[in-house]
């Protein structure tokens, strides 16, 4: 099943160039996302309802270009079954009106027991409500950078705002690229360098722990390293030209 969606942007998806910018096509998936899996009965409140929940646990993002203001773009999205049973993939793409291409993205998610935290297993119920599909948007599956940690030269400490939380009381998934952009380079980010990133959840960020985010200079960009308390809660790693 390919879920669709057409939009026309908000001002705050756009960068400072007037162009769709990283964070808003991020949000655009999101919302696609969401609708889709509304659309088949795993609704928020349904999943609540249920005593479960979908976690994000890895999500991989390129970019091919950023359509200017006023224009109308369209989201499509599915999923597919993961080799494991405990997760699901789920791809989406982005096209301008004109049917160019203009961003892609694969996810891992996995369902989890609101009660216990744990893992449940992705069903082949599940599988058959979503209509899976073996194909991914992405003509050779990527193969983001696995690495450990970097020599970092940048820090930054995180504020967190009651807005950064979502419904589950964690750090909302679209506010770790924020957080990543605020200790990369100020040049680089006005420059709208980023053609690609991966952000790898490792562990929820709830409210009164104090979070820093670390920046390692890279081959490729940037490696960010989000630590909550001490401890890792995620890695966002930028493909993107230096500036």
């Amino acid at each position: 099943m390919v879920y669709k969606m057409t939009f026309t942007p908000m001002l705050e998806e756009y960068g400072r160039d007037l162009r769709l910018s990283a964070e808003g096509i991020l949000k655009l998936f999101e919302n696609t996302a969401t609708r889709h899996a509304s659309a088949v009965g795993d609704s928020v409140e349904a999943c609540l309802a249920r005593g479960e929940a979908w976690l994000l646990c890895d999500w991989y993002v390129e970019i091919d270009s950023r359509t200017p203001m006023g224009q109308r773009v369209r989201v499509e999205t599915f999923c597919r079954k993961s080799e494991r049973d405990t997760a699901l993939l789920r791809d989406c793409r982005m096209c301008d009106g004109e049917g160019n291409e203009i961003a892609r993205s694969t996810s891992k998610w996995a369902r989890i027991s609101k009660e216990t935290g744990r893992i449940l297993p992705v069903t082949e119920e599940t599988l058959t409500k979503y209509g899976v599909r073996k194909k991914s948007v992405f003509q050779t599956p990527p193969a983001p950078v696995r690495h450990g940690r970097l020599p970092t030269t940048r820090e930054k400490e995180i504020v967190l705002r009651r807005t950064d939380f979502d419904v589950h009381e964690h750090v909302h998934n679209l506010e770790y690229l924020d957080f990543a952009f605020d200790v990369i380079p100020r040049a680089v980010y006005l420059a709208h360098a980023v053609s690609a990133f991966h952000i790898r959840y490792l562990k929820p960020i709830c409210g009164g722990e104090r979070v820093f985010a670390k920046c390692a200079e890279t081959a490729w960009g940037y490696a960010v390293f989000i630590e909550a308390d001490g401890v890792l809660a995620a890695t966002v790693d930028l493909w993107t030209e230096h500036c």
